[in-house]
């Protein structure tokens, strides 16, 4: 089967966080947490957001896969054509009227990721990158501008950032922790623990050198 071209799965991926931002900014501080058996936290906003966008690749790409993070889809990593969704990652931050929170759309093509978009909409702000095109960050309804990471590699010269404290050696909750993060911890310019998807945002952006999340899951 031919591949879609990638500049129609961008348009696509942005128009889907779009209308995702649409259904979840009203909802923003607006809904009940509950816990999910990982101890992870969700909210109607998440599964609703999901559902409309599982819908909307169901209509354009029938034959295409889909994993998320609410409602999984483990079984069809390796497909042809894979979109990886997170509704609202940072849902912690949403539910208590935080801005830091976005919708995640990815699209993996034979195992390589193609196109990634990270919607900030509390914060009015999208950033997109899909091979071979640069990334690009739009902020409301200005024209898209080209974003660069920055080019430090000394430790002594980086600010780093992090999404959370547990499994560290910096936790006094740990016994055995799995991470050292105090050694890089002293060695960089500044540290500072900020949330979820907003934190590779300013990394793309050249805000910040270093960003990091310890325990991660597809």
């Amino acid at each position: 089967m031919a591949a879609t071209p990638q500049i129609e799965i961008l348009d696509f991926a942005l128009s889907l966080a779009e209308e995702a931002g649409r259904l979840i900014l009203p909802l923003w501080n607006h809904v009940t947490v509950q816990q999910k058996p990982d101890g992870s936290e969700v909210t109607e906003a998440d599964r609703k957001a999901e559902e409309l966008l599982r819908s909307r690749i169901a209509q354009r790409f029938p034959d295409h896969a889909i994993l998320g993070e609410e409602f999984g889809g483990d079984a069809i990593r390796d497909a042809e054509d894979l979109w990886v969704l997170d509704p609202i990652d940072g849902t912690a931050s949403f539910a208590i009227g935080l801005p830091l929170f976005g919708t995640l759309i990815g699209y993996v093509r034979r195992g390589e990721p193609s196109v990634g978009v990270v919607a900030a909409h509390a914060l009015g702000e999208t950033i997109w990158a899909a091979t071979g095109q640069g990334c690009w960050l739009r902020r409301g309804g200005a024209a898209p501008e080209r974003v660069h990471t920055l080019r430090v590699s000394d430790p002594s010269e980086a600010f780093a950032v992090a999404t959370a404290f547990e499994h560290i050696d910096m936790d006094l909750r740990q016994p055995e922790p799995s991470f050292g993060l105090s050694r890089l911890y002293r060695k960089v310019c500044c540290f500072r623990w900020l949330g979820d998807c907003i934190n590779y945002g300013f990394l793309c952006r050249g805000c910040i050198d270093i960003a990091l999340d310890l325990v991660m899951n597809p």
